[in-house]
């Protein structure tokens, strides 16, 4: 394929993407429509001017990262939410414990304003367990953390090296290994 070229010639076509897009369907559904991938599809109705409806579906992650639980999924550790027409969304999507603060304060959230989890967290939105900050005032919750787990640590040697050790590689060699 030359450069400048298309790959799937019957899919550059305003008429069929746009036919698809007003029918209500995701990028993702009408790239599994049409057996190509969900980028083919952004790219074509970029090119052709057409402008999808609806992004992606809830609980698809471009990434394959997502764990679909519904109306929701888990992205990075924490609950994102489709919810496109929110002023806070990005490409559709919200952090759900930024849109239960925002619900509480009854307005959006501006990006110089991070929502802590009390408790540590990062799945419990609960708005009790949630807490309005600046993105300061959270690395310096996150040091307090980190201190008393190091205070802890040093109170309880043995459990610390059973919890570190949980966490470290196997030191077992291979039996294909050379060294």
């Amino acid at each position: 394929m030359l450069k400048g070229q298309v790959k799937y010639p019957e899919l550059f076509n305003k008429e069929l993407l746009s036919a698809a897009f007003e029918e209500g369907l995701f990028i993702n559904t009408v790239a599994r429509k049409f057996g190509v991938s969900y980028k083919t599809i952004e790219r074509y109705a970029s090119l052709l001017g057409v402008l999808p409806t609806k992004l992606y579906d809830p609980g698809y992650s471009r990434r394959g990262t997502a764990q679909d639980t519904g109306a929701t999924w888990i992205s990075n550790g924490y609950r994102s939410v489709y919810a496109p027409s929110n002023p806070m969304a990005t490409k559709g999507v919200v952090a759900e414990h930024r849109l239960v603060m925002s619900e509480v304060l009854g307005r959006p959230l501006s990006s110089e304003e991070v929502v802590h989890h009390i408790n540590g967290n990062p799945l419990d939105n609960h708005p009790e367990n949630l807490m309005l900050t600046s993105k300061t005032k959270n690395l310096g919750y996150a040091a307090k953390l980190a201190w008393k787990l190091y205070r802890w640590a040093l109170d309880n040697p043995a459990e610390a090296e059973n919890l570190v050790g949980s966490f470290a590689p196997s030191t077992t060699k291979r039996e294909d290994s050379e060294s």
